[in-house]
């Protein structure tokens, strides 16, 4: 099985995130062996939006505890937070943890 660093950001679902990890996994025998999960952190004006995200993102974590364990993989998951209305610190944590990844098999 190829290892490798997953990049995903989260927002108001989850599927897409885990959907896409899952055909890796079953169509070609890949999952990686570090995830880091941009979550998205809306104002304090938006609580309800807030709550939604943290949902999808314990809800992913669920996910990705019961599919690894089911699986038997080893996987590193790591979440930084980002305040989705600025995109200029987003990208410039997007552009770090790229640069970082560069040493994980």
């Amino acid at each position: 099985m190829i290892m490798g660093h997953w990049f995903t950001t989260i927002g108001m679902s989850p599927h897409a995130v885990f959907n896409t990890l899952w055909a890796a996994y079953l169509e070609h025998d890949w999952y990686p062996s570090k995830i880091t999960v941009f979550r998205l952190t809306p104002s304090a004006s938006k609580l309800g939006i807030k709550e939604r995200l943290d949902s999808s993102y314990r809800t992913f974590e669920t996910w990705h505890q019961r599919f690894t364990e089911r699986h038997n993989l080893k996987t590193e998951l790591a979440a930084i937070p980002c305040d989705e209305e600025d995109y200029a610190t987003y990208a410039k944590i997007y552009r770090m943890a790229l640069r970082s990844s560069a040493n994980i098999p």
